[in-house]
């Protein structure tokens, strides 16, 4: 098989198997970052977004992803759901076929179709393809995996620096890219010399400070907000750090085992925080609707009606209270959002209590839950 067909199958399997979540609308994270962002509805929004936080200013701010929000500025020309969510197949599918690249540089051109398949149908990613919020996942992966191939294949320094500052541009995580590019050397996969390693790490640092720069005068007007996410709320700074652990481990297992892949992290051990999703309250979602679907004021192209709440983009039969944008719902949960199999079990897709504390004021979720009430 040849390069071209390599990278066109990978393609054409990424976006197939995603082709449910066209019918998906807007939930959880979508509505305030996305869907309610006063941003999007001023001129010139693309631009504005380089000088704005990734959180709308009136849900207490926070972080830097303008690549992303300009991605949906652009997006809101056509203001459809099923849009937002073409376009967040077309970037898994680009993901995916950056990957093949990258393989086939090492393992040819049945290592490149064995990695990218595994990559575009991977359920891992199920809630960053199918969620129009995760589409910063989707660019952080695309923008850090041409770093590394600019790094290891080619040794373009500049080439290199400019994908991982946008990298970093979509989402903090693509701060890894220079772990990756040394992972990459330690492993003999590329051999650069002395002055040339110096030369990349001097371009790391001047990446990251330019970027650290922006980024904090930016955000300098939401330093004093209080900022944690709403199942942190009253945990200690050890409890935490303990679940972020626990977590990894789940990430990990979820790698190579993805059985009972939930919409919620289910990570509570002896001490750890509990990670639920939340209250009503605390995550824009309306309480449970055991038993029937779930579709509350989206019309037809997923916009929403003025003064109406948003629940979720699909109904969600069987016994699932709320599903996001995510994929078909397993076990017990009949058959719910579109998108790829093997998204969690019904009764774990997502339970939303109807407790709320006050003076709870983590960030998007609380946010809009409020915006609901």
């Amino acid at each position: 098989m040849t390069p071209k067909r390599v990278f066109l199958v990978v393609a054409v399997c990424a976006a197939v198997v995603y082709l449910g979540a066209l019918w998906n609308r807007f939930a959880f994270d979508d509505l305030p970052i996305v869907l309610w962002n006063s941003l999007f509805r001023q001129p010139g929004a693309w631009r504005r977004a380089f000088a704005s936080s990734y959180w709308p200013p009136e849900m207490g701010g926070g972080m830097y992803r303008p690549l992303t929000v300009a991605s949906y500025a652009v997006d809101w020309l056509v203001a459809r759901a099923a849009w937002f969510h073409a376009v967040n197949l077309l970037w898994h599918a680009g993901t995916s076929v950056a990957v093949a690249a990258l393989a086939r540089r090492w393992a040819g051109d049945n290592g490149a179709l064995a990695a990218g398949l595994v990559f575009a149908v991977h359920p891992v990613h199920v809630e960053a393809v199918a969620n129009i919020a995760g589409r910063a996942e989707l660019m952080a992966a695309l923008f850090a995996v041409l770093a590394v191939y600019a790094a290891l294949a080619r040794d373009r320094i500049g080439w290199s620096a400019l994908a991982g500052a946008l990298a970093l541009l979509c989402k903090e995580n693509g701060a890894v890219v220079p772990a990756l590019i040394a992972w990459g050397w330690i492993v003999g996969l590329a051999r650069p010399s002395r002055q040339r390693v110096t030369l990349y790490a001097v371009s790391w640092i001047g990446v990251g400070v330019l970027y650290a720069i922006v980024r904090e005068s930016v955000l300098r007007p939401y330093a004093g907000v209080f900022n944690v996410a709403a199942q942190f709320v009253g945990a200690s700074p050890l409890q935490i750090r303990l679940t972020a652990m626990a977590a990894f481990a789940d990430f990990a297992r979820l790698l190579v085992f993805p059985r009972r892949h939930s919409a919620r992290l289910a990570v509570c051990a002896g001490g750890v925080v509990p990670a639920r999703v939340g209250s009503a309250a605390g995550t824009g979602v309306a309480a449970p609707a055991q038993g029937r679907g779930v579709r509350t004021g989206v019309d037809r192209g997923g916009v929403v009606a003025r003064g109406q709440p948003v629940v979720s983009g699909r109904s969600v039969g069987g016994g699932a209270d709320v599903v996001p944008a995510v994929g078909r719902v397993g076990a017990g949960g009949g058959g719910g959002a579109r998108g790829v199999g093997g998204a969690g079990s019904g009764a774990a897709a997502t339970r939303v209590g109807a407790r709320s504390r006050r003076g709870d004021r983590g960030r998007a979720h609380r946010a809009a839950g409020s915006r609901m009430a």
